[in-house]
């Protein structure tokens, strides 16, 4: 994870089952939650006008078709 510009970060994913599974992500910053679709790149820009530094607080959270919760990290 690295800090971009003001309102994004950048992540690099790693997680096979992330990769392969996922279909959306979830940024959580200051208790609310907000979705987005995500289409399986390694690389993903996640834009939040919420995220204002480069070490943006924040729980990103990726979920299968199911909702069922694939992984989750804090950063």
């Amino acid at each position: 994870m690295g800090g971009l510009e003001k309102g994004s970060i950048g992540l690099v994913i790693n997680n096979t089952q992330v990769l392969k599974d996922a279909k959306t992500f979830s940024v959580v910053i200051d208790s609310k939650t907000r979705e987005y679709e995500y289409t399986g790149g390694k690389y993903l820009i996640i834009k939040d006008s919420r995220i204002w530094n480069p070490t943006a607080q924040l729980k990103i959270i990726f979920s299968n078709d199911k909702n069922e919760t694939i992984f989750e990290s804090d950063y």
